[in-house]
C-alpha cells in the first residue's frame, strides 16, 4: 500500500527516536521509514542531526503513523525537547560498542517528563561487539529501564548494517503502537510551531503537531504572542492534501498574509479568542537529579511545546529544592508563551547546562503568587494538581489561577474552547459543586473563603472612605470582583456571613461597622429630614436641599444616600419623599386598583394629590419593581403589595 493510498487512514500516534549522540538513531528511522531525517546541509556534512526529523511510518494494517527523529549530541538538546513533547512511543536507541551514555539517560529522564509515553530498547551497532559484550550492555540497559520504572519495556537487539534484528524492531514498535489509547483533550485547535519555510506560488508554511482542536481549510488561526490572524490556505499531513489538521498528526498549514520572517518555532497557532500568551505561570515541579539542589530564586531554562525560555523559578512552599523532591512553583518568563493547564516541561539550568527536572504547568498568573501567599495557596496548589494528573485541566486552571471569579466574557479563554462548549464544561463544573453561577459569571466554590477575604480587605477601606454609607451597593460590590452589575444582589448574598462580612440597608460592609455621623452631621440630617417632612408628597427636589440647609452639596448628597439607604427616604427622580408618604401613595394605587382594572396617571395623581411629573416618577417606580405593567397610557396591576388602605 503506497503513502497516498493510506494517507487518508492517519494514526493519531508519534513515535520518537532518543539517545546518544551517533548510535544510530537516523539511520534506524532511514530503515524503518525510508526516509531520510537529516535535511540540513550541515546536518549531511557533520554526520550528525542537529533538529528534528519527521517522517511517515506505516504500522502494519495500521495505517500511517509519525516518527519523529531526535538530534543526540547535548548542544542541541533544546531541538531534541521540542520534539520529545510529542511522543507516544519512545525508541531508546543504545549502541552496543558504546552502551548506556549520558544523553541515553537524560533523554529517558526528559521524555518521561515530558509524556511518559511507551518505551522500547534498540541496542544498534550489534555487528560490533561480541555476545559476552552484549550481554553486559543489556544488563545496563535492564537497570537503567528499572531506575525509571519502565520495568517491562521491550529490549530489541539489532544491526542497521547487517540489517539483523530489524524486522524484530518493527514487530515491537507496531506492538506498542497499537497498545497506545489517548482521552480526548476537548479544548479548541493549537498547534506550537516546529518549522516555517516559504513555498514558491503559496506563500508561508508552518510545520507542528496539533495538540487538541481540529482545523479546516478558510479557518482563521491566530498566531501568538504575536496576536495577528490568518486564514488557513492549505493543509498537508506527511506531504499529502488534506482538508482538516487534527491533533498528533504531522501537518503543515499554509497561511495567508503571514510573512516567513514573523513566525519562528515557539510560537503558537490557535483558534482565535481560545487561548492567551502568558509571562508566567504555576505549576508542579519534580527535582529527579542526582545531586542538584535548586535554589530560590534560580535562573532557568524551561523547555515546554516547542519553546525553549529563559525564566525565574520562585518555589512557593519550600525554600530550595533538593533532588529527589517537589515543589510548587511560579515560573516568571522573559518573554510571553503559550501555555495551559496540564502541559507538561523541562527545566534546565543554563551553567552548567543541566536537566534537573520537570513538571506540569497549572495555570497562567500574571499576578504574583509569591506576594500574597496565604495558607490555602498551597493546599489548593495541591488540589489543581491532582485535577491535571486526571486531566481535568479548567478545574486545575481554575483552582490554581489568579481569580476565584471568572467573568462570562472570559469563558472561552480560560475553558478553551467555543462559547458553546466553555459553558458546557463551566456548568459540568457547576453540577460537580466546583462552581457557583452568578448573573454574567462564575464564582469557583472552593476558593469563595479567599474571594471574600479579598472583598473584605476592600470593603474596610472603603469604610475608612466613605464613613456615612453603611456599604458598598451591589454594582460597586460586582465591578470590585470583575463582574457585570447585576450580579452584585447575588454576590451580596454569597458573602453575607463570610468573612465577617454582611448586608443592610442593601449595601454590604462588616458586621462591625455602622455609618460614622459627627455632631454637624448629625444636625444636617435632622434638617433634610425635616425639610423633606415639611415637602410631603410635594417632595422637594435633592439640589433644593442644600440652599435650605446652607449646606455643601457633597454633603448633602451623602446624608440623602444614607437616609435612602436606611429607607427613610425614597427618591423620585431628583426629588426626595419620606418613606410614610411614599407608602401613602403606593396604598392609595392599591386603592385605585381594587374598583379598576386599569389606572391612568390622570386619575392617580389627582387621588394621591402628586404633581404630574411626580406621579410620573412615582408610576415608573412600581413598574420598575414590577408592581404595575405600562400598556399604553394606562397600568395594569401585575404583583399586589399588601399595602392597605388608612394608617
Amino acid at each position: 500500500m503506497s503513502l497516498r493510498q493510506i494517507a487518508s487512514e492517519l494514526v493519531p500516534v508519534m513515535v520518537g527516536t532518543a539517545g546518544h549522540v551517533d548510535h544510530g538513531k537516523t539511520a534506524l528511522t532511514k530503515l524503518l521509514t525510508g526516509c531520510d531525517t537529516d535535511r540540513l546541509r550541515e546536518e549531511k556534512e557533520r554526520g550528525l542531526s542537529i533538529d528534528l526529523g519527521f517522517a511517515p511510518y506505516c504500522p502494519e494494517g495500521r495505517g500511517l503513523a509519525g516518527l519523529v527523529d531526535v538530534p543526540g549530541h547535548r548542544d542541541f538538546i533544546r531541538n531534541m525537547v521540542a520534539g520529545a513533547a510529542s511522543i507516544d512511543v519512545l525508541m531508546l536507541i543504545v549502541a552496543a560498542d558504546d552502551g548506556v551514555m549520558p544523553q541515553t539517560s537524560e533523554h529517558l529522564r526528559i521524555v518521561k517528563h515530558l509524556r511518559n509515553p511507551r518505551v522500547m530498547v534498540v541496542i544498534t551497532k550489534i555487528d560490533l561487539v561480541d555476545s559476552d559484550w552484549l550481554a553486559l550492555v543489556v544488563s545496563d540497559v535492564g537497570q537503567l529501564l528499572s531506575q525509571h520504572g519502565f520495568h517491562d519495556a521491550p529490549v530489541v537487539c539489532a544491526s542497521n548494517t547487517t540489517l539483523e534484528g530489524i524486522e524484530s524492531v518493527r514487530e515491537a514498535l507496531n506492538a506498542l503502537i497499537s497498545q497506545v489509547r489517548r482521552e480526548p483533550d476537548a479544548r479548541a485547535f493549537r498547534m506550537n510551531v516546529e518549522r516555517v519555510f516559504s513555498v514558491p506560488g503559496h506563500g508561508t508554511v508552518v510545520t507542528g503537531i496539533p495538540i487538541s482542536g481540529v482545523a479546516a481549510i478558510d479557518n482563521t488561526l491566530e498566531l501568538l504572542p504575536a496576536g495577528s490572524t490568518h486564514s488557513l490556505r492549505g493543509i498537508q499531513n506527511y506531504r499529502h492534501a488534506a482538508t482538516t489538521a487534527e491533533a498528533h498528526v504531522c501537518t503543515a498549514l499554509n497561511l495567508r498574509g503571514l510573512d516567513k520572517d514573523a513566525v519562528s518555532r515557539g510560537m503558537t497557532l490557535v483558534a482565535p479568542g481560545c487561548y492567551r500568551a502568558t509571562r508566567s505561570v504555576l505549576a508542579h515541579f519534580v527535582n529527579d537529579s542526582s545531586s542538584t539542589v535548586v535554589k530560590r530564586p534560580a535562573r532557568v531554562l524551561i523547555h515546554v511545546g516547542t519553546s525553549t525560555i529563559p525564566a525565574t523559578a520562585w518555589w512557593l512552599d519550600t525554600g530550595d529544592v533538593p533532588p529527589g523532591s517537589e515543589a510548587f512553583a511560579e515560573f516568571r518568563f522573559a518573554s510571553p508563551v503559550v501555555v495551559v493547564a496540564g502541559d507538561r516541561f523541562i527545566l534546565r539550568l543554563p551553567s552548567p547546562s543541566l536537566t534537573v527536572g520537570g513538571g506540569t504547568i497549572l495555570a497562567s498568573a500574571e499576578r504574583r503568587a509569591r506576594r500574597r501567599k496565604s495558607v490555602s495557596l498551597p493546599e489548593r496548589l495541591r488540589a489543581a494538581h491532582e485535577h491535571a494528573e486526571r486531566r481535568e485541566f479548567l478545574a486545575a486552571a481554575l483552582l490554581a489561577g489568579d481569580d476565584p471569579v471568572v467573568a462570562g466574557s472570559d469563558a472561552c479563554a480560560r475553558a478553551h474552547s467555543a462559547p458553546t462548549s466553555a459553558d458546557a464544561a463551566f456548568c459540568g463544573l457547576r453540577d460537580r459543586g466546583l462552581l457557583l453561577r452568578v448573573p454574567g459569571g462564575w464564582i469557583v466554590q472552593p476558593r469563595l473563603a479567599e474571594l471574600a477575604a479579598s472583598v473584605q480587605v476592600q470593603v474596610r477601606h472603603f469604610h475608612r472612605t466613605h464613613g456615612v454609607t453603611w456599604g458598598m451597593s451591589p454594582p460597586q460590590v460586582a465591578e470590585l470582583v470583575g463582574l457585570p452589575a447585576e450580579a452584585g444582589l447575588a454576590l451580596n448574598d454569597i458573602l453575607t456571613g463570610q468573612a465577617e462580612l454582611t448586608v443592610r440597608h442593601g449595601r454590604l460592609g462588616m458586621e462591625s461597622f455602622r455609618p460614622r455621623l459627627g455632631p454637624r452631621q448629625k444636625r444636617l440630617r435632622d434638617a433634610i429630614v425635616q425639610a423633606v417632612e415639611a415637602g410631603g408628597k410635594a417632595a422637594p427636589a435633592q439640589g433644593d436641599l442644600a440652599k435650605q440647609t446652607g449646606a455643601d452639596k457633597n454633603e448633602v448628597h451623602a446624608i440623602v444616600s444614607l437616609l435612602i439607604e436606611e429607607g427613610v427616604a425614597v427618591p423620585l427622580g431628583t426629588n426626595l419623599m419620606l418613606r410614610e408618604a411614599y407608602e401613602d401613595c403606593r396604598r392609595t394605587l392599591m386603592a385605585l386598583f381594587r374598583t379598576n382594572a386599569t389606572v391612568d396617571i390622570g386619575a392617580f395623581r389627582r387621588t394621591a394629590g402628586l404633581g404630574r411629573n411626580l406621579a410620573a416618577q412615582f408610576l415608573e417606580m412600581q413598574d420598575a419593581e414590577g408592581i404595575t405593567r405600562r400598556v399604553g397610557n394606562v397600568r395594569e396591576l401585575v404583583r399586589p403589595t399588601g399595602c392597605r388602605t388608612g394608617s
